[in-house]
């Protein structure tokens, strides 16, 4: 049985963890990977990640790595 989801803010504080998971191809549980899948669905995570990649200002003390592109 499915249950239908619902946003906590608890899921907002996971998101970046679920999105690492995600994109590392880390193996985890179908449960899990049912969480992750439904955390990185909404409309605000996707606008989330877009702003993110269009992002061209940072601070180079927060983001060294960002230094030798």
């Amino acid at each position: 049985m499915i249950i239908p989801f619902t946003e906590k803010l608890a899921d907002a504080f996971y998101a970046p963890l679920c999105l690492r998971l995600k994109n590392y191809h880390r193996q985890t549980s179908s449960t899990l990977a049912y969480y992750i899948e439904t955390i990185c669905h909404p409309k605000g995570i996707k606008a989330w990640i877009n702003d993110g990649l269009k992002a061209r200002s940072f601070v180079a003390m927060g983001k060294p790595y960002r230094l030798h592109r």
